[in-house]
């Protein structure tokens, strides 16, 4: 019923379109050439969406993806849109739009905007009940740059975990080569943790007296883990740059 709704309002908005459509290009305003609803995150398989070497696709990303071009077009007042975030204020109440997957409440949507301001290119992507606030300079694609595509931020956490330790299957750590120096330090905190579970059992089992106790044996390892997280961020930002 949603969908039938969003699709009703758009063909109500033909009109209204091409009377916003040619103001904008009259003042070279705010013109929307795409704009994208819902999940936003990469498929697994998307290897060069997740390293950036080309403008991301619709086709590259998990979905569902509601097209709501024409609907952003309309949002366009005095060559801007304003649109406040807040808790009740998802974007799927919006005319024209609609929530692609009603039923999964844990699921955070997104909005991916690519739009051209003062003839150069603008893209922004912001999540179902943040701000959305345009035009801003920080949007502008580069100089001689492709623009970028819909690379929601949830993506950064799906990448981290695609970047993994693989002990069952194989038998050893495997460390994949995209993202090694901030995998690394995780991989040492959990191993740190499950040698000093490992340990303390074995000391219920039985003590000796010249080993250290199970509670200086943990003091050391959590002393060694809260190291590798104290020098993780800082390897991040380096790989991000």
């Amino acid at each position: 019923m949603q969908k039938e709704q969003a699709v009703c309002d758009v063909r109500n908005m033909e009109v209204a379109v091409d009377k916003v459509l040619r103001r904008e290009r009259a003042k070279k305003g705010v013109i929307i050439r795409n704009a994208l609803y819902g999940d936003l995150r990469l498929r697994d398989d998307c290897e060069d969406g997740f390293a950036r070497r080309r403008t991301i696709q619709a086709d590259d990303l998990v979905g569902p993806v509601v097209t709501v071009t024409t609907p952003v077009q309309c949002l366009v007042e005095s060559h801007m849109i304003f649109l406040p975030g807040g808790a009740a204020a998802s974007k799927a109440d919006l005319p024209g739009f609609y929530n692609p997957l009603p039923l999964e409440t844990d699921m955070e949507l997104s909005l991916y905007v690519l739009y051209e301001f003062k003839g150069r290119l603008h893209e922004v992507i912001v999540g179902d009940r943040e701000t959305l606030s345009l035009p801003l300079k920080k949007h502008a694609v580069p100089e001689g740059s492709d623009p970028q595509g819909p690379f929601s931020p949830a993506n950064l956490t799906r990448y981290h975990s695609k970047i993994c330790v693989d002990d069952q299957c194989e038998g050893k750590a495997r460390i994949m080569k995209q993202g090694e120096n901030t995998l690394l330090p995780r991989r040492c905190s959990l191993a740190l943790i499950r040698a000093s579970s490992a340990y303390c059992i074995e000391q219920l089992k039985a003590h000796d007296p010249g080993a250290p106790t199970p509670r200086e044996f943990v003091a050391v390892m959590l002393t060694a883990a809260l190291a590798l997280l104290w020098v993780w961020p800082r390897t991040d930002k380096k790989l991000l740059t």
